[in-house]
């Protein structure tokens, strides 16, 4: 049996978006497969200056855009403790991970609809929407991270101004529970969208689950507006837990929240990069009540931007087939593409590609799919191939 452990990249290949506010903050990591009878020195000098060895020669483009350009790690527990705190979270498929974060529902038939039926419907386009912006509309949902461009933590009123930009999404991912973020958010939805809330550890579970549960439940709609709760994001991938502690994880959570939170009648999953859950498919594919996944096309280095859909529908079917054909549907928790920063091999950042990109996914596998993310996020780290801060449908933020 092998354990992956991450370390930082000196150089390219593996990109992987973070949530600022989680325990550590990593910028790019990729995986080092530790054997049996190995040391972690051991198979880093085995895997030398080419971080993709690990990979199978058929598994490598898949290994890049596994990895995640998700959302930083949050700021430490004391910067977060001011009133308004700064971070959030993503991370891709590369190797074990770069990122790709899109959601994908339960078929891989070609779809433009706003939304998945598992989701609530996806309220009207907004009128003044750019042509990214309603492309992306027409997916499931989108990325959300409660932060300034400085990481400080937004007010309500600040949250509540970027959710009337994202009126036309039927569903808002935020990765934590930091900065009031599930109580700002779900005072701004409208009646017809619902949130998926993640919990960034697994090291003080009950207590997180408790501090979500009060909050939910002191909102208007409570846990009605819940659609999925999310037990980690991209841990496995990242090197904090292994596969079968987040299995755990995710089995206690779904217990918790059956005794304590009895009206939630969502999903609970984890959230990893495509890669990681196909190379520990025995404890995450049945982890989860669907298979929540992030995979980026632009970090396979290959994909042209107007191929984004179907090479994203392809990942879904070789992961459906890597969990045994288990019946359960697959969501792209996150997937997008750059506009600014360097070329990954043929990938390159542009406004124009990532309008190629959003628009291929949409009208391929749209109800499947999360975008990430609403805007550029300044607070992170720039990152190799400085484009970890340019992800943002939406452009700018307006702080």
């Amino acid at each position: 049996m092998s354990l992956a452990l991450s370390t930082p990249v000196a150089e390219v290949e593996h990109h992987a978006h973070q949530h600022k506010r989680a325990v550590k903050y990593v910028t790019q990591v990729s995986t080092v497969v530790v054997g049996d009878g190995q040391t972690q020195t051991q198979a880093q000098a085995n895997q030398g200056s080419n971080p993709t060895t690990l990979v199978t020669s058929s598994q490598q483009g898949k290994a890049a855009a596994a990895s995640s350009t998700g959302e930083d790690e949050a700021p430490s527990s004391t910067e977060a403790s001011s009133s308004e705190s700064s971070g959030s979270q993503g991370q891709g498929k590369l190797g074990i991970n770069v990122g790709a974060s899109a959601s994908l529902s339960i078929g891989l038939g070609s779809s433009s609809s706003s939304s998945s039926s598992d989701s609530s419907s996806s309220a009207s386009t907004p009128s003044d929407y750019s042509d990214v912006e309603k492309y992306a509309a027409e997916a499931k949902g989108i990325t959300y991270s409660p932060y300034t461009k400085s990481g400080s933590c937004k007010s309500s009123d600040e949250v509540s101004s970027d959710l009337k930009k994202l009126s036309g999404f039927g569903l808002i991912r935020i990765y934590g529970t930091d900065c009031s973020g599930p109580q700002n958010v779900l005072s701004a939805l409208n009646s017809n969208q619902k949130l998926f809330v993640g919990i960034q550890s697994i090291s003080d579970l009950e207590s997180d689950l408790s501090s979500l549960d009060s909050a939910i439940k002191g909102s208007e709609r409570g846990w009605d507006a819940i659609d999925t709760v999310s037990i980690g994001n991209e841990l496995v991938n990242g090197g904090s837990n292994s596969a079968s502690d987040v299995a755990q994880a995710v089995k206690k959570a779904k217990s918790w929240l059956k005794s304590n939170a009895s009206s939630f009648s969502g999903s609970v999953v984890t959230v990893d990069t495509l890669v990681a859950v196909e190379n520990n498919s025995g404890d995450l594919c049945d982890a989860s009540d669907y298979l929540a996944v992030n995979s980026h096309p632009f970090w396979d280095g290959n994909v042209d931007p107007s191929d984004a859909g179907p090479w994203l529908k392809q990942q879904i079917s070789d992961l459906q087939e890597k969990c045994g054909n288990n019946g359960k549907k697959v969501v792209i928790t996150e997937t997008g593409w750059p506009t600014k920063g360097d070329s990954f091999q043929k990938c390159q950042p542009s406004t124009k590609n990532q309008l190629a990109a959003i628009k291929s996914i949409s009208e391929t596998i749209g109800d499947q799919v999360i975008f990430f993310t609403t805007y550029n996020d300044y607070w992170k780290d720039a990152g190799n191939y400085d484009v970890e801060q340019y992800w943002g449908i939406f452009g700018d933020p307006s702080n």
